[in-house]
């Protein structure tokens, strides 16, 4: 089935489907987004995501386009256009075009994308083997780190991040700050299990509050696991004796390596594995 692509509440051909070459989330990132898992038909924790999305926007200074029901709608209406039973949703949510420069003077044109498409293939040794990740120093301040509370297209840092992981031979980056706090990985959240509590960064540090994040910190309560969010430090990490990291696609994949510390007994933990299991059952899939 070919992508299906909404703009404005209007179907476009996926083929075709642009914005223009000036739009600001063209020319500086200056977007927001999210990424929704569908399963079975069904987007898993819409009202979350789009909840989000109003945050970023509100980070950013956007003003948001239309009602979280109009868009909601619409984000239904695009699954059921698809016909994909399992999918990868994107809502973009553009500035629009303005002068040249950074400045806001004049922008006019913004665009709401609804984009849905097939989910990417992932391979069963990510699950039944776990991933390696190595440190990369990330150190965020001021805008720059009230900007990683909200989910914008400027993702160019963590490209770069990922990027010099897998030039180094891992599977993804964790970022550490000149501190020694470890906050994320590349598009990720982050948790540890030690002495059998889970730990994981606040979300007043850098960090986005990953829906995948909230729903495992509520099942680990059902599951009577102690969660504590406090700021992690790199050497708390090497002593975990599980680490694991959260996204909407991926769900929940233990990190069996950081750098060249064995986490663990080198396999997937017990308590991420139970996770990922909890997880698709509340989504309503084994």
């Amino acid at each position: 089935m070919p992508d299906v692509v909404f703009i404005d509440g209007v179907e476009v051909d996926a083929e075709h489907a642009v914005l223009a070459l000036r739009d600001r989330s063209v020319l500086h990132g200056d977007s927001v987004f999210e990424v929704i898992r569908v399963y079975a038909g069904r987007p898993f924790a819409l009202e979350e995501h789009l909840g989000r999305l109003q945050r970023s926007a509100q980070i950013v200074g956007r003003v948001f386009p239309c009602s979280v029901g109009r868009l909601a709608s619409e984000v239904h209406a695009a699954i059921a256009r698809s016909g994909l039973a399992d999918a990868h949703l994107r809502v973009l949510l553009t500035r629009g075009v303005g002068r040249d420069g950074l400045g806001l003077e004049g922008v006019r044109g913004a665009h709401r994308v609804v984009w849905v498409r097939d989910l990417p293939g992932i391979p069963s040794t990510v699950y039944d083997d776990g991933i390696r990740a190595c440190s990369v120093e990330h150190t965020v301040g001021g805008v720059a780190a009230d900007l990683c509370r909200a989910k914008s297209g400027n993702y160019l840092a963590r490209v770069i991040a990922l990027t010099r992981a897998k030039q180094r031979g891992f599977d993804d980056a964790l970022l550490v700050d000149d501190r020694g706090h470890v906050w994320e990985a590349t598009a990720a959240n982050l948790f540890a299990v030690v002495q059998g509590r889970l730990l994981t960064p606040p979300t007043s540090g850098p960090i986005l509050a990953g829906v995948t994040r909230g729903a495992v910190i509520d099942l680990a309560s059902e599951s009577s696991i102690a969660v504590r969010e406090a700021v992690v430090q790199w050497t708390e990490l090497l002593e975990a004796d599980e680490v694991f990291v959260t996204s909407t696609i991926r769900e929940v994949v233990s990190v069996v390596m950081v750098d060249d510390h064995v986490v663990g007994d080198g396999r997937p933990g017990r308590i991420a594995t139970a996770m990922r299991r909890a997880l698709r059952q509340r989504a309503g899939v084994r």
